[in-house]
């Protein structure tokens, strides 16, 4: 629901200016109605909760993949594991540690994209502010020269 709002002013005499006469005091402007806005202020402070949880997902994930690539690529660059895949205790070390890894980062990006995902849910879905209540609201405004009114409706 969108919040509609709406001024009239109103003059209803028209002003005649004397020297010795003192300017009129303008109105004091009234005070919007009350406004439910925690709702959305809260929806929006777990959405950014989760986003972020969701990133930092992601940034783990893209470590653990960079550290399995950086382990593969040791035991090809140093030969330790001859064309049979047979490895000496470094390279059979570095081979399961790269593929825990791999598995690690398998785990973490996928799931922080979704956690990503989930966050944006969160923040499109939150409530619209809302005005608490209906009101109408008149201001009367007289002078010695003039008269008027300030006609407001919220709703």
């Amino acid at each position: 629901m969108r919040t509609i709002a709406f001024t009239v002013a109103l003059l209803l005499a028209a002003r005649v200016a004397r020297a010795d006469e003192p300017a009129a005091a303008p109105a004091a402007a009234p005070s919007a109605p009350a406004v439910d806005d925690l709702a959305r202020h809260h929806r929006r402070i777990i959405a950014l909760i989760v986003g972020g949880i969701g990133v930092a997902s992601i940034i783990v994930g893209a470590a653990h993949g960079i550290g399995a690539t950086e382990d593969w690529h040791e035991v090809l660059d140093e030969h330790l594991c001859d064309s049979g895949h047979v490895c000496n205790p470094k390279g059979d070390f570095l081979t399961v540690r790269s593929g825990k890894l791999a598995t690690a980062a398998d785990i973490f990006v996928p799931s922080g994209i979704g956690v990503v995902a989930i966050g944006a849910v969160i923040w499109f879905t939150a409530p619209d502010v809302k005005v608490l209540g209906t009101s109408l609201r008149v201001t009367p405004s007289i002078s010695p020269s003039s008269a008027g009114m300030l006609v407001e409706a919220y709703f």
